[in-house]
């Protein structure tokens, strides 16, 4: 057989050729050698999925002091911090979701894009004592407002959700990034 004919051979199927035998690739360029693997992706911050991973990553990325826990009917809900930076403190609680159907719900409000919901109770109970309002989401970001804007928000616009009744709405647009 001459080194650049395709090899044959006799299968069940019959006579099979259009191939090379592996003693006749030596010196030859194979698959093997042209085949790069892609770039590999970094490692993602892992995701958060309790309140207790947000009260950690809250307390260790913001350089806060954990104050008290918050009780709403028998069940944590969130806890106190005092940012050891400015002395700030914040109520933080974990959010699984941003409000997407913020614009949908209130048309009538001039912000649109998500919002983010929290219980009446709390952002009254945030407002009276001048607590900043931190949410910690599940990708690792957090967000904050003062207790007091949301409270006025709500009243300006009336934004509490038709779906859950207690929990009210302002637009992701009017919070601070903390990290």
């Amino acid at each position: 057989m001459s080194k650049g004919l395709p090899g044959e051979v006799m299968t069940q199927q019959g006579l099979v050729s259009g191939f090379k035998f592996a003693s006749e690739l030596q010196g030859q360029q194979t698959m093997g050698e042209t085949y790069t693997p892609k770039p590999q992706r970094q490692e993602a911050i892992p995701t958060i999925e309790s309140l207790r991973e947000a009260l950690e990553r809250f307390k260790y990325q913001a350089d806060a002091t954990k104050l008290d826990d918050i009780h709403l009917e028998g069940a944590r809900v969130a806890s106190l911090f005092r940012r050891d930076s400015d002395e700030q403190t914040f109520m933080v609680m974990y959010k699984r979701e941003f409000y997407f159907h913020f614009s949908r719900h209130f048309r009538h409000v001039p912000d649109t894009g998500y919002g983010v919901l929290a219980n009446h109770k709390l952002v009254h109970w945030a407002a009276l004592r001048e607590h900043r309002i931190a949410a910690v989401f599940p990708d690792g970001r957090c967000y904050a407002i003062d207790g007091l804007t949301f409270l006025k928000y709500y009243e300006e616009y009336g934004t509490e959700c038709p779906n859950l009744p207690g929990e009210i709405a302002t637009p992701l647009s009017m919070w601070v990034r903390v990290f």
